[in-house]
């Protein structure tokens, strides 16, 4: 019942969104606006109320070559400008919080003065995020390699007038080389240095060939930069959150010697290879954890296949839950 109910709220979305397509982009910003306060509400109306509003917004904007920009307080503090075209962004502003599981963990455990690195930091939520949390007295690392999420990035650290951001536009690989870059333009935030078998919008699967049919103007490869975390040679390491599309074991493998020396927890997002990621983490004395929805880690049973909220660290965290 509830996913028939769900199918009804998408396509309803889709149809006034797509009418709404048609309308002058004022018009669609302030039916943005409307839709998101509708998204503040709790429970299942809140839930609804966002698979309606994402659908609408998608559909009213998905003709549109030019971004539609919204700014959005996030928790946590600080400031986003957000293009809601794009899907992280449209999500972020929606819903002013984007993975709630790790947004929780970082405002529970981190401390003034950490160092942190946001490694794939998109348009800036957890680098933000995380330089209102650590203070003046920490910084932050902040690695995003694909131009036009970079550019937003960096805006975004000048909003919030924020000194303690580094902004790298390099991918955090496994050594310093050009390598090719993979854009997903059905997904602001699915670029990668991996080449993708298929492209994912949702629940629908596109194959490359339907992906080109589509955008025949947007250039699917690129060449990029990527440097090793090594190569800082950062003393000191809090935490570092890893979200790469499927290049986590090429990240960390630039940073053995953080994984050594220093340890820091790590939050990754585990899309491929979890058998190898897992050997290369509990050789360094790793102990694997999931996070609660409260953004305490719980004990990883079982292998780690894939894992949208995996926490790798050398504390204790028994005493936590």
């Amino acid at each position: 019942m509830r996913k028939v109910l769900i199918t009804i709220i998408e396509y309803a979305g889709r149809g006034i969104g797509a009418a709404l397509s048609f309308a002058p982009g004022k018009m669609i910003i302030l039916a943005a606006q409307l839709l998101q306060k509708c998204c503040a509400l709790s429970g299942k109306l809140g839930s609804f109320s966002f698979i309606f509003s994402n659908q609408c917004i998608k559909y009213a904007t998905r003709k549109r070559s030019a971004p539609l920009l919204l700014r959005r307080k996030i928790q946590g503090g600080g400031t986003l400008e957000l293009d809601i075209t794009q899907k992280t962004q449209r999500q972020i502003f929606l819903m002013n919080v984007y993975e709630p599981f790790a947004t929780q963990y970082f405002i529970k455990y981190l401390k003034r003065g950490d160092t942190v690195l946001d490694v794939g930091a998109n348009v800036g939520y957890f680098s933000i995020l995380a330089a209102s949390l650590v203070g003046p007295l920490g910084h932050v690392y902040a690695f995003e390699p694909e131009n036009h999420n970079f550019r937003r990035l960096e805006h975004n650290c000048q909003l919030n007038s924020l000194r303690n951001i580094t902004a790298i536009k390099k991918a955090a690989g496994s050594k310093g080389e050009t390598v090719p870059f993979y854009v997903n333009p059905l997904n602001d935030g699915g670029g990668s240095i991996i080449e993708p078998s298929v492209f994912h919008d949702d629940q629908a699967v596109f194959s490359k060939e339907e992906i080109e049919k589509q955008f025949p103007h947007t250039t699917l490869r690129h060449t990029i930069e990527s440097t090793a975390i090594d190569s800082l040679g950062l003393s000191s390491v809090a935490l570092v959150k890893i979200d790469v599309e499927g290049a986590e074991l090429d990240t960390l493998r630039g940073m053995r010697n953080v994984l050594e020396s220093i340890g820091p927890d790590i939050i990754c997002e585990v899309s491929e290879r979890g058998a190898e990621i897992e050997t290369l983490v509990r050789t360094y004395g790793y102990t694997i954890y999931s996070l609660s929805p409260e953004g305490i880690p719980h004990p990883l049973h079982g292998k780690m296949i894939k894992e949208k909220h995996a926490l790798f660290s050398k504390h204790d965290y028994s005493k936590t839950y």
